[in-house]
């Protein structure tokens, strides 16, 4: 089921730098989408939290959004703002959790191994059944 406000995705702050670097998650790199493909994602994700709450792991889902800031009188081209990839961020154990990304076809976690979207039950134990050596959150 997919949510029908923004308000069921809570904001992520900006992060620090470390982790961005770390996770290779810098915002400025992720193209902006439309609201229609936001939506698509988004509707996919929930399926997956759907299954992962169902054997208990917790998750939680996360907008993101790249913010662009001009500098007053700058001429020059900037990257447009606006949303990016959702996350869903999952919690399996203390010491086992990291996060999910897709693109629509496959579910993308940080750790690079990429799952099916078209069996989300599958996805979701191939989830769970992950190391903690693997899982970098």
């Amino acid at each position: 089921m997919a949510p029908t406000t923004d308000t069921a995705w809570p904001g992520r702050s900006i992060l620090d730098e470390d982790e961005a670097e770390r996770r290779e998650l810098l915002p400025g790199d992720a193209p902006v989408l439309d609201a229609a493909e936001v939506d698509n994602r988004k509707a996919l994700l929930c399926a997956l939290c759907d299954a992962l709450t169902g054997v208990g792991v917790r998750c939680v889902p996360v907008s993101r959004r790249r913010l662009v800031l001009e500098k007053f009188g700058q001429k020059a081209p900037l990257r447009p703002s606006g949303l990016i990839d959702p996350e869903l961020w999952f919690f399996i154990t203390e010491d086992r959790m990291g996060s999910v990304r897709t693109d629509g076809t496959a579910f993308r976690l940080d750790t690079g191994q990429e799952l099916s979207v078209g069996d989300v039950s599958a996805a979701a134990r191939a989830i769970c059944a992950l190391p903690a050596a693997s899982l970098v959150f």
